[in-house]
């Protein structure tokens, strides 16, 4: 069997070890600098993520998978923040990278990302000084990246609702940092007329070993009673008490994420307190 050019390359791409993940070394940044829709400066500290799947990777037809995506994250000034952490936030994210052993931070932007032809990949090796440390940072930025695109459109009738409570919501979510997820039910996703209630419960979702951790599961216990008390302020929102509580991931079946919705106006997006918060890149904030 007659052996193509592009046989070879693929062959070398699964040979260097390219998986999803991976970080690109520094010796190729020059050519993700070359791309056009790179729009900022790439340092020599940046990382340069592959997204893609890895069976997109080494797709047989390159006509088809001609590009290996990235994400470009940018390495922090100081320590990470909570409020940006665990996909809190949709358009910004803080994480680690292990770099020659050591975890460091960094910073990625959704709009931060480029293309880089797949078959510049065979010619290059996996940063082997830099990596995402475990699984679980993996499945994170994935599940960061896909959230884009799945969170929730909220009715603005509802969020008309929740605005006289709204600060002091931003305010009491900056303490959920150790919950990964705050989802709703609704009885309701249509635009509601004044005499209309929406029937509202809200799940608290903690890692499995902080829901095991009894005085963690306590703290949040406590915050939900907060949270709910402020949602019971708003005229025209019905709690659902009984289905309100603090959940163990582990708990949440695939049944309940098709009606739960992933609230992301409590994700801190629109935090720009710029007093106790700067953006540590120019231009992002």
């Amino acid at each position: 069997m007659t052996t193509t050019p592009e046989d070879e390359e693929l062959h070398r791409i699964e040979a260097q070890g390219w998986r999803q993940g991976c970080v690109l070394p520094v010796a190729c940044h020059a050519e993700v600098a070359q791309r056009p829709e790179l729009d900022t400066r790439l340092g020599p500290d940046d990382a340069c993520i592959v997204v893609s799947q890895t069976c997109d990777l080494v797709h047989h037809d390159a006509r088809q998978e001609p590009y290996a995506e990235l994400l470009l994250p940018q390495p922090l000034t100081g320590p990470t923040d909570s409020r940006l952490r665990n996909r809190r936030n949709p358009r910004r994210l803080h994480f680690e990278l292990s770099v020659r052993g050591r975890l460091v931070g960094y910073e990625a932007w959704a709009w931060r990302r480029c293309r880089l032809r797949r078959a510049i990949l065979a010619h290059y090796q996996p940063d082997p000084e830099r990596r995402l440390p475990d699984e679980r940072g993996l499945r994170m930025i994935q599940e960061w990246l896909a959230g884009r695109y799945q969170r929730a459109a909220l009715p603005s009738a509802l969020q008309r609702r929740l605005k006289p409570v709204q600060d002091k919501l931003r305010k009491l979510a900056a303490k959920l940092t150790d919950a990964s997820i705050l989802f709703i039910a609704l009885s309701s996703q249509n635009e509601l007329s004044d005499e209309e209630a929406y029937r509202l419960s809200v799940i608290l979702a903690l890692p499995a070993e902080e829901y095991a951790r009894q005085a963690r599961l306590r703290a949040m216990e406590q915050l939900h009673m907060e949270l709910m008390g402020l949602f019971a302020q708003c005229a025209g929102i019905d709690l659902d008490e009984a289905e309100s509580k603090v959940e163990s991931e582990e708990n949440i079946s695939l049944a309940a994420l098709r009606y739960l919705l992933r609230w992301e106006e409590l994700d801190y997006v629109s935090y720009q307190d710029r007093a106790t918060h700067q953006p540590p890149y120019p231009g992002m904030g």
